[in-house]
């Protein structure tokens, strides 16, 4: 037995690594595999080769037969000892570990699980590690790992490197180093449509990992050298058009090359022939050539196919072999984007996190991309965006100084993005926008490469989508070929400049020496792109001059207005729902806490302040990860879930513990025990007896004068706003609006419950394909189980559904006293799978425009199927509402801002409430749900959103369970008098001062009053880095302050308290 793991058998195996696939796109779960090609295929006659792709074969099989078997001169055994580990065993811990003897072939496992080896060796006296010569350590097990050195973390291993350079190593030298496995390859331990049936069975099999080598070898390096120019010369000449002179002239090379290598003795020719290959190579770009920025990168999913843990591993592999690579080639760039990553490294090894530092300060690291994690854009509140920056942002300045400065917002893997962002970036000082995901639409291309993005208000940005539309690039001339050739395409963007990030990613890894060597090769190569090693911050002042050149010679760059909505991954708006509810809780939870803690009736003591700013950044740091955008999207597996469900609980404890700690000195100021909180922004507009806003107020029985009238029988209840008439299936067949008379069921009834078939092509998580209407399974025609419920000044009719799957749904239909609001909660208990459960609203208005809450405002769609675009919005991501609207007659469908996906067509709105995908989690969404939604028929004179806000945030019990009414006694730090605008956020700064954010709602532009009941000295504005900001006609006065607000305008106040 091993000492703390299990015995080790001896299994050989000739098993293949894991070959990497063909990209995302074609991604999909092992159990919707498609079928393999049976016998009875007819089979096509030959199209007999052309001259030159036979040259082309030829070239290829002595590439593979020939040279690369030539890169090492020798090889030397290395003795491995292995230790099956359970959990993660540090370093010191493996130090201590006896390693058990293996052989190659030796197999393990299971999937997940860290293996540690120990090699040791003594370079062979036949080494001669001459000039050209260096000895490698060669490792694979066709897994993931970490090479360390004398204690120290020196190189990640995997499927797509095994190579560990040695320095100051000679002949008779002892070597000796250990290796942190895991059984995983860099997407986990999933298996892939494009997988061999090899491949398949590895790993699936218990035991998936496989001692492949453990070796010393002499690489010879003008072999190597030579391997590369030869590959990269027959991989352009591929990709070139046949019978043109460049063609001809590269394949002169390689033949002249073949004739002058001796293939007994390729070592004794290479240089000569490298030489004449590269020298063919680089004859110069075309004059036309754009040219083309490339920066290393290693996109690690801060979770995904693996969980947080194992992405912290990630980090730690991918980040040591760009540090080698930088020491190897000081033009060598990289980019690493999530500041969370960083702290990962700074706390698992601070030596590697020096040493990142050291490269930073050289200008060749890049801390740049801005926010905490590459968060979804989708699902979280504006101001969850802004902390994401600010995170990001203050972590990068502290630990790196102005080297950790920030311009650039780089997104190169979210679904989609925010109108709200444009501005949220200025007012964070940044100029440029950067991602790569436009280019997986489903239905239309997106028309630009560089561009203006103006989001809400007007506020724009410059815009950069990366033409080679892959972020995991080797630079290999079919794809720098690919990126020029879809920015030359955009005539009117800046088209000649672009930006590559190159390395392999999703999984990490990161670059390697061949695509390095791939980037210099194209640096002047006619049929390429003119290619140069560069950083993104670099790219931005390039783009910027570019664009103010073509701005100044009377041209326009071409201009996208408002969100930059992905057509794909629309499932992933649903998707783990229980997820997004929780994400929404703690929002609001936080909102609530810092407001209680902060703007109290007396300031908080310095030490307080301190440790509950502390308290606070853990908890939003917390929240923040876990809006990365493969774990609130819901597209991971089931470990990440399981785990961010724990994390968002643990967040809402902490928030809520915060609440409870702060509430009594609200209770107290207006001297009660029990309280409630209104957290609404704005005063009420359809309750003049309502609380007042962002205010604690003490209970009261008083009755509403307005009454609530049902009938059982008739299944109807109304009051003085609005009848409602249900039938016995649970469907609306009277919505009145008493004012005017108008009736939303004109045209026949509303509110059906539909169970669809839910199963894409690929992507099960992720995607909602438009044709899933095509097979509804179910709906609420049937006579449902009627039960009624009253209470004070209020009647509610409840409804229970059995669907075919299993599941039910109890719907609870609740009128109020004086209310002209439907309220329905929904609760389902999902047994489903492969289904989505949807409810749909026909109405009787006809012609109308769809307007949906968004992130700090709102945005307008046609409610139309005329063009692809408006197609491909078939589902599309809101917030809190959408509404149809006529002039004078408006119908707003509400909800608990924990529903994202929906739709508008023609004259009907719906809500995707549940999905039931089954990969890469195979138990998604079973359970129960409770959704609360809203109906508010009315004529558009109210503010929406001003309503929406209202009815996402209802009254929060402070101490105890008690009527929502004002008793008269009641108290709030300030008063806000405007027409819409939200409380984004009220907190306080580390210097003791408050932070007040405001945002303008409703796209209008209009005066802003604050009336403040704690003592305000000094109000100034500031952006969201807190640097000082000036804001329209801002005035102080004492206990008044005004500005001006212009359309969907965020505005910071820094508020001197006392």
């Amino acid at each position: 037995m091993s000492r703390g793991g299990r015995s080790i058998r001896a299994r050989r195996s000739t098993g293949t690594a894991w070959s990497r696939g063909r990209g995302r796109s074609s991604l999909i779960g092992p159990a919707r595999a498609p079928a393999m090609c049976g016998a009875g295929v007819e089979h096509s006659i030959m199209t007999p080769p052309t001259e030159l792709q036979r040259w082309i074969g030829r070239f290829e099989a002595y590439l593979r037969e020939v040279i690369s078997r030539s890169v090492y001169a020798d090889r030397e055994p290395l003795r491995v000892g292995a230790h099956l580990c359970e959990g993660s065993p540090s370093l010191i811990e493996a130090e201590g570990f006896d390693f058990e003897p293996v052989e190659p072939g030796w197999r393990w496992g299971p999937a997940w699980r860290t293996c540690w080896f120990r090699l040791e060796g003594v370079v062979p006296e036949r080494f001669d590690a001459g000039t050209g010569r260096s000895v490698v350590l060669r490792f694979s097990t066709g897994t993931e790992g970490l090479v360390y050195l004398d204690g120290k973390p020196v190189h990640g291993v995997d499927v797509n490197r095994d190579r560990v350079r040695l320095e100051g190593v000679s002949p008779g030298k002892p070597v000796s180093a250990l290796v942190e496995a895991v059984c995983v390859h860099p997407w986990g331990a999933s298996v892939f449509d494009w997988d061999t049936a090899e491949t398949r069975a590895r790993w699936t099999d218990r035991e998936p990992g496989r001692l492949e080598a453990a070796e010393l070898a002499l690489l010879d390096e003008g072999v190597l050298r030579l391997s590369r120019a030869f590959g990269f010369a027959i991989s352009l000449l591929k990709e070139l058009p046949e019978r043109t002179p460049r063609a001809g002239e590269l394949c002169r090379a390689l033949r002249e090359a073949v004739t002058t290598l001796d293939d007994t003795d390729i070592a004794s020719g290479a240089g000569d022939a490298a030489a004449h290959i590269e020298s063919a190579l680089s004859r110069g770009a075309s004059p036309s050539a754009t040219e083309c920025v490339a920066v290393g990168h290693a996109h690690i999913d801060t979770a995904w196919l693996w969980t947080l843990e194992e992405s912290r591993r990630k980090c730690l592999r991918s980040f040591s072999n760009v540090l080698r690579l930088m020491e190897a080639d000081r033009a060598f760039c990289f980019l690493c984007s999530q500041a969370q990553h960083y702290a990962w490294i700074e706390e698992d090894s601070p030596e590697l996190f020096a040493q990142i530092a050291e490269r930073v300060r050289e200008g060749r690291w890049e801390p740049g991309g801005s926010m905490w994690v590459e968060p979804d854009t989708n699902a979280p509140s504006g101001e969850s965006l802004i902390r994401q920056l600010q995170h990001g942002v203050a972590y990068w300045t502290d630990r790196f100084g102005e080297m950790g400065g920030q311009r650039h917002l780089y997104l190169p893997d979210t679904f989609g993005f925010a109108a709200c962002l444009p501005q949220i970036m200025k007012l964070g000082g940044l100029d440029t926008f950067i991602t790569n995901k436009l280019h997986w639409n489903d239905t239309t291309e997106f028309p630009h490469t560089t561009f203006r993005w103006v989001g809400l208000g007007g506020h724009g940005v410059l815009a950069h989508l990366t033409p080679g539309g892959d972020y995991n690039s080797t630079l290999s001339p079919k794809e720098l070929r690919k990126g020029e050739a879809r920015a030359a395409e955009q005539l009117d963007s800046a088209a000649d400049l672009w930006l590559q990030p190159f390395g392999f990613g999703d999984g990490g890894g990161g670059p390697t020496e061949e695509m390095l060597s791939n980037a210099r090769l194209a640096a002047a190569c006619e049929g390429l792109p003119r290619v140069r090693f560069g950083t993104a911050r670099e790219l931005c002042e390039d783009l910027h001059d570019h664009a103010e050149a073509i701005e100044s010679a009377g041209r326009a760059l071409p201009v996208w207005r408002g969100e930059l909505d992905l057509e794909y991954h629309r499932g992933t708006l649903t998707s783990q729902r229980e997820i997004k509810r929780l994400n929404r809780a703690c929002e609001e939870s936080l909102r609530l806490a810092e407001f209680l803690a902060f703007f109290g009736p007396e300031p908080l003591p310095q030490r307080d302040a301190e440790q509950l700013h502390a308290r606070l950044d853990k908890l939003w740091r917390t929240l923040l990860l876990n809006q990365f955008h493969d774990i609130l999207p819901g597209s991971s597996i089931a470990p990440v879930n399981e785990r961010a469900r724990a994390d968002l609980n643990e967040v809402l404890q902490g928030s809520e513990a915060i609440i409870v700690e702060h509430a009594p000195r609200w209770a107290a100021k207006i001297g009660v025990k029990d309280a409630l909180f209104c957290p609404a922004s704005l005063a009420c507009v359809l309750d003049r007896d309502a609380p007042p806003p962002m205010s604690v107020f003490a209970p009261s029985d008083r009755a509403n004068p307005d009454v609530v009238r049902l009938d059982p029988d008739a299944l109807e209840v109304e009051n003085s706003q609005v009848r409602v008439v249900l039938d016995d299936r649970g469907r609306i067949v009277e919505f009145r609006n008493k004012h005017d008379g108008f009736d939303l069921c004109s045209s026949g009834p509303t509110r059906f419950i539909e169970l669809f078939e839910d199963r894409p092509r690929t992507y099960d998580a992720w995607e909602l394909e438009e044709n899933y209407i095509d097979k509804q399974l179910w709906t609420n025609d049937r006579t449902a189980k009627v039960s009624i419920a009253t209470g004070k000044d209020e009647a509610s009719l409840i409804f229970e559904h059995t669907l075919p799957c299993g599941s039910t749904i109890l719907d609870t239909f609740t009128l109020r006293a004086g209310s002209p609001i439907v309220e329905i909660e929904t609760t389902v208990d999902w047994k489903a799978s492969a289904r989505v459960l949807r409810v749909r609203y026909p109405t009787g208005i006809e012609g109308a425009s769809a307007r949906h809450g968004t992130q700090f405002g709102t945005i307008h769609d046609e409610a139309t199927r005329n063009t692809p675009r408006d197609r491909a919005r078939f589902e599309r991501c809101g917030h809190r509402f959408s509404e149809l609207r006529q002039t004078g007659r408006v119908f707003t469908l509400l909800d608990d801002g924990t529903i994202h996906g929906r739709s508008a067509n023609g004259s009907e709105l719906g809500l995707t409430l549940l999905r039931a995908s089954n990969w890469p989690d195979p138990d998604a969404d079973r359970g129960e749900h409770v959704f609360r939604t809203g109906l508010w028929l009315h004529d558009g004179s109210a503010p929406t959103t001003r309503v929406a806000e209202r009815f996402a945030r209802p009254m929060q019990d402070f101490l105890d369970n008690s009527p929502y009414r004002l008793s008269g006694a009641s108290w709030a730090p300030f008063s806000i008098q405007a027409v819409s605008v939200e409380v984004a956020s009220a907190t306080g700064l580390p210097d003791g001062t408050l932070r007040l954010r405001l945002v303008e709602t409703e796209g209008l532009e209009q005066p802003c009053k604050i009336e403040w009941n704690i003592p305000a000295s000094k109000v100034e504005g500031v952006d969201l880095l807190d640097r000082p900001s000036p804001v329209d006609r801002l005035r102080h006065d004492g206990a008044e302050t005004s500005f001006m607000l212009k359309p969907f305008q965020i505005v910071t106040l820094k508020v001197v308290r006392g």
